[in-house]
């Protein structure tokens, strides 16, 4: 139901909401952060389970966005998998702070190939393979409902629909017959 649910969102946004928090009926968590690659490839918080909107310069989230930044060498890249505290050295302090016991990085990778961002899972309770294996069959449906959620102003059908409205077909033509 909830990959069902990931395909049938209208957009990213609510996509995001939909993964931190009704993730959790599938796959008990405690706590669920989206995290999505920027520009230069640093993690960026998307969206955080309970709430409909994070603030950016909340020391949670700056806290959280710093963690994950710094463990960037120590995090699964291909399948979920659990990630402790000794593969972040360097950020020991943040790590004491948001993470308990069980920490869990599932990566998010289009069909193509793209590296998304990922999915940072907590609780106490240690995780059991066959959630591994459901967490990595539901990564693969976010990945692609992600992927198939362009904004569309940046979409390339959406620029030429645009292009060919019925108010800058004169434009367009002028330009034709400049080149």
């Amino acid at each position: 139901q909830l990959e069902r649910l990931a395909r049938t969102a209208r957009a990213r946004d609510e996509l995001a909401f939909l993964i931190v928090n009704d993730g959790r009926r599938a796959v008990g968590f405690d706590q669920a952060a989206l995290m999505v690659e920027g520009i230069g490839g640093s993690l960026g918080l998307r969206a955080i389970t309970g709430v409909s909107r994070h603030a950016s310069d909340s020391p949670h989230v700056q806290n959280l966005e710093r963690l994950l930044n710094r463990c960037r060498a120590a995090l699964p890249a291909e399948e979920p998998g659990l990630i402790g505290r000794e593969a972040c050295v360097d950020a020991a302090a943040d790590w004491d702070a948001l993470a308990p016991a069980n920490a869990l990085w599932v990566p998010l990778i289009a069909p193509a190939g793209k590296r998304i961002g990922g999915l940072w899972l907590t609780r106490e309770a240690p995780w059991r393979q066959s959630e591994l294996m459901q967490l990595g069959f539901l990564a693969h449906a976010f990945a692609h409902a992600w992927e198939a959620l362009v904004p569309r102003s940046a979409s390339p059908r959406r620029f030429f629909e645009r292009l060919l409205a019925r108010r800058h077909l004169p434009r367009f033509a002028l330009a034709l017959l400049v080149v």
